[in-house]
């Protein structure tokens, strides 16, 4: 059993692992790996209802909970994880565990390497957005494109328009 400690509670902790960090996808269960600075590492779980009914679920949670327990503290560094089980957990419980072995060891050297800063989406007002952004303009000194005109109708008026009454069925 996990202690209260060692486990993600809250969506907005949910959030924050999911979208921050790193993520190995496996046919039974995708990880999604965080390092912290956390005193230890935390882990939770995300079980849907494609998975199966309600037992199911809370048996892939189980057996997941219990890869995890064992290997919490083994992490080089602390880290948030999340892991989300597909539903070939449910309905292939053995290939679950070798999917967790090789997901938890890819998780463990993305904790022991130093991540790459993520890179900082510049403002749209500074010189860097507006290089960036196609709604903003390269440079003021340069024109705006000028709109194409729609083409000229033809001399006859409608007479490019099939006639409703010549449809096919």
């Amino acid at each position: 059993m996990l202690p209260v400690s060692a486990r993600l509670r809250r969506a907005a902790q949910f959030t924050a692992t999911v979208r921050g960090g790193r993520q190995t996808g496996r046919a039974c269960l995708i990880l999604y790996v965080k390092p912290t600075d956390q005193a230890s590492s935390r882990a939770g779980f995300v079980v849907s209802r494609r998975v199966g009914p309600a037992v199911v679920r809370n048996r892939v949670k189980r057996r997941l909970r219990h890869l995890v327990a064992a290997r919490l503290d083994q992490l080089p560094q602390t880290a948030d994880i999340v892991i989300r089980a597909l539903p070939k957990a449910a309905s292939q419980p053995g290939r679950l565990v070798g999917d967790f072995e090789s997901a938890w060891s890819w998780a463990a050297r993305q904790c022991s390497t130093p991540s790459a800063p993520v890179p900082a989406i510049p403002a749209p007002d500074s010189p860097v957005g507006r290089l960036a952004s196609p709604l903003f303009p390269v440079a003021a000194s340069q024109p705006s494109p000028q709109p194409v005109a729609a083409p000229a109708p033809s001399p006859a008026g409608l007479a490019d328009t099939p006639d409703p009454s010549e449809r096919r069925p």
